[in-house]
């Protein structure tokens, strides 16, 4: 099995690793640990479902496709900081500086904002 794995270019399992260790019943144990409590959820009341996908998409989503590019972006360009305003680090891939990485972190903060906002405030029985 440690011969595969190097012609694979992977690292061989060391015999202590507990995922080797694991019988086909663990693992049956396991899976449906990790199943059977959300899909007991889902089959009781399909509301909490919806609105745990809901949540994801709120916050999830709006963070790993809208502030982090936004984010990475700008430290590729600009770096720490040290540069000079108009200076980048690195060549603008796509067209717009600092204001477009601003306006699409402002963006998805807005949303997650009044998302946040219409929910507290539902919460607490004020209509929004």
């Amino acid at each position: 099995a440690a011969a595969g794995a190097a012609e694979r270019g992977e690292e061989p399992r060391e015999e202590g690793d507990a995922a080797a260790r694991r019988t086909p019943q663990q693992r049956a144990l396991l899976t449906a640990l990790a199943l059977l409590p959300p899909l007991g959820f889902a089959l009781s009341d399909p509301s909490i479902f919806f609105s745990a996908l809901d949540n994801a998409g709120t916050y999830g989503i709006l963070t790993l496709f809208g502030i982090i590019p936004a984010a990475m972006a700008w430290a590729q360009r600009y770096g720490d900081g040290d540069a000079e305003l108009g200076d980048a680090v690195a060549p603008a891939a796509l067209p717009g500086g600092r204001a477009t990485l601003v306006a699409m972190i402002v963006a998805a903060g807005a949303v997650v904002s009044v998302e946040t906002w219409e929910r507290l405030a539902a919460a607490g029985g004020a209509g929004a």
